[in-house]
């Protein structure tokens, strides 16, 4: 069995930089605009039913803003949130069983002036 993770990281990415006005990014780019979407980290555990092997993964996404208020960020995490939530996405040797909203939070990030949003899913995949 191969790990799902990478196939899984870059159907999210596409359908949010298809989806989204906001720049999506694996890595940010130095001097990036605000605001922007970071497909971040995720963590796979063996998931299993039966003779069915598969992952079990929680896959995060952060948003970055520096909107005076919440606003923004709030309409944020609501574009990814129904980008993403219980959509089949197609995945290369792999099959999504299931992506599901898990939550979100939003905080003050330590630079003083930025806002920093965490959108948590969980996806389950077994190999084809």
């Amino acid at each position: 069995m191969t790990a799902a993770g990478w196939e899984l990281q870059q159907a999210i990415f596409a359908r949010l930089d298809l989806l989204l006005a906001e720049p999506v990014y694996d890595h940010v780019p130095q001097n990036a605009p605000f605001p922007y979407v970071v497909v971040g980290d995720a963590t796979a555990t063996a998931w299993g039913a039966g003779d069915l092997d598969g992952e079990s993964h929680a896959m995060s996404i952060h948003i970055w803003s520096r909107y005076q208020g919440r606003k923004e960020m709030k309409q944020l995490m609501a574009a990814i949130i129904t980008a993403l939530n219980g959509v089949a996405l197609s995945l290369s040797g792999h099959q999504l069983v299931d992506l599901r909203f898990v939550f979100a939070d939003e905080f003050p990030d330590p630079d003083g002036i930025s806002r920093h949003g965490l959108v948590r899913f969980r996806a389950v995949t077994h190999p084809v």
